[in-house]
């Protein structure tokens, strides 16, 4: 799910007393859309306050920030090499005489310190209403009062009364404060800021992984203590978990724009905009890690069944052993193709069964006996029924042949279990059908290094900290957070694809 926001961001900042936010992390991890998103949401008046970049830059980078719904975000202009002094913010004296006498503890720093004028005015014109502002940068703040003098290198001290008497000069105006910090070491501007934020990019099998991490944010309940997050389009988007551990329900597919196109739709738009239609012939390999539940899969593999049936054409499936026949029946749900295309869906189960049985409109048929993957012989029964001849001869009919690899059989059985399907894969398409073949297998399975060679199409599915992520390794893609689609779309699209940029 997508949110603009993690929620314990809206918790933090509806507290009634002003709260103060430093955001830090390495360049280029979205610090500064991450402070302007901030803003672009508060409900009341915000301002960024720029000391690095000229504000015709900011406005063009970000050009909805003067187009925002609640009328505008102020972007003020604070930049030292723009012929800015440190007089600008002082109401009596110099900066150095000023001090001096806080070293004397003859005066409160924080009495004499003026906030821009352009902010004074936007705090005047909303009197009622609660105020954010972002300091981008904090460190170019500070050194633009203390300009040329010795303090900032000598008495580092004096630095550090100096930010926390400008703290206070806000805190005394009411307003919240999001400091863009450019260090990304702890500092000890972490210690008296209420909450401290961190932002993390790295590079994860050549793609970029974006994390915004909570070191603290005193007086608020952390749902999670870090998510994923993109930059797609120039906005700061968070990425919210996705729970698939519940049983699958119906699960949706979405219809496909173009039947007469080569390749098998794969029952989602999300996917086919990112790799394309499926293979037929050709075979599909999702990898996946041991962390990524099986219903994960599920959800990815169903609508490309449905896919296949809708076209007429048949399909077999042979799911994991520890996943009910019944719930694959339910997450099929009422998109399974009708009565008269009984008999097209062919389910080969571990469960144990006396004989092929019907549900529905699935056949149900016993793959074990005595412990013992009896492959060769199902692949033989369905190539006497002539199961992939009876397919119908329709110019957008396409076949699919799943196969859950079981990473538990040793690897003989493994290897012979596989080869008996692409036995059947071959005899599909020799009698005539368009078939695609899409293997499911985790990383550390035995097989794992041919079925990677073998595949015209591949893709990795893999969990870290409770998120999912899909990438393409042919094609090579970015990588994608994999989530379930919210509002209208929850109830026509199986689940969505969000690049992380």
């Amino acid at each position: 799910m997508i949110d603009p926001l993690p929620p314990e961001l809206s918790r933090f900042f509806t507290s009634a007393s002003p709260q103060t936010l430093s955001v830090r992390g390495p360049p280029g991890a979205g610090k500064t859309t991450f402070a302007l998103e901030l803003l672009h949401h508060f409900p009341g008046y915000s301002a960024c306050i720029s000391t690095r970049v000229p504000r015709p830059s900011v406005i063009r980078d970000h050009p909805w920030l003067t187009t925002s719904g609640k009328g505008g975000i102020d972007v003020i202009e604070m930049l030292r090499f723009h012929g800015g002094t440190p007089s600008e913010f002082l109401k009596v004296g110099t900066l150095r005489d000023a001090l001096q006498a806080r070293a004397s503890d003859l005066i409160d720093l924080s009495s004499i310190l003026e906030l821009p004028k352009p902010l004074e005015a936007g705090f005047a014109a909303h009197p009622e209403s609660p105020k954010l502002v972002a300091i981008d940068s904090w460190e170019a703040w500070v050194e633009n009062l203390l300009g040329p003098t010795p303090f900032a290198v000598d008495l580092p001290t004096t630095r550090w009364e100096l930010e926390r008497s400008l703290l206070d000069r806000f805190r005394d105006a009411g307003a919240h404060l999001v400091l863009v910090v450019e260090r990304e070491d702890r500092a000890q501007l972490d210690y008296v800021t209420d909450g401290s934020i961190a932002l993390t990019v790295s590079e994860v099998d050549g793609r970029a992984e974006r994390w915004i991490a909570f070191q603290k944010l005193r007086g608020t309940r952390l749902d999670e203590i870090s998510y994923p997050f993109t930059l797609d389009g120039g906005r700061f988007d968070c990425i919210r978990p996705a729970a698939f551990h519940a049983p699958l329900s119906a699960t949706p597919d979405e219809p496909d724009p173009g039947p007469k196109m080569p390749g098998l739709w794969p029952g989602s738009s999300a996917l086919a905009t990112r790799f394309g239609r499926l293979p037929a012939p050709g075979s599909t390999l999702i990898e996946s890690d041991t962390e990524t539940p099986v219903r994960l899969l599920g959800r990815l593999i169903v609508p490309i069944v449905v896919s296949a049936l809708r076209t007429g054409g048949r399909a077999i499936v042979r799911p994991p052993s520890h996943f009910a026949v019944s719930e694959l029946l339910a997450a099929l749900g009422s998109s399974r193709p009708d009565g008269e295309r009984d008999g097209s869906l062919r389910i080969l189960s571990s469960e144990p069964l006396e004989s092929p049985s019907s549900r529905g409109d699935a056949t149900v048929m016993r793959m074990a006996g005595d412990g013992i993957v009896d492959v060769r012989q199902t692949v033989d029964a369905l190539d006497a029924s002539g199961f992939f001849r009876s397919t119908p001869s329709t110019p957008s009919a396409h076949s699919v042949l799943v196969v859950f690899l079981e990473p538990s059989l040793d690897l003989s059985a493994a290897a012979a279990e596989l080869d008996s399907f692409l036995s059947l894969a071959a005899i599909a398409r020799r009698s005539g059908g368009r078939v695609a073949t899409v293997i499911s297998a985790r990383t550390n399975s035995a097989l794992i290094e041919p079925i990677r060679s073998r595949s015209a199409l591949h893709f990795t599915v893999r969990t870290r900290r409770g998120q999912f992520f899909l990438a393409g390794v042919r094609p090579w893609t970015p990588n994608f957070a994999l989530s379930l689609p919210r509002g209208e779309r929850a109830m026509t699209a199986p689940f969505e694809l969000t690049p992380i940029v």
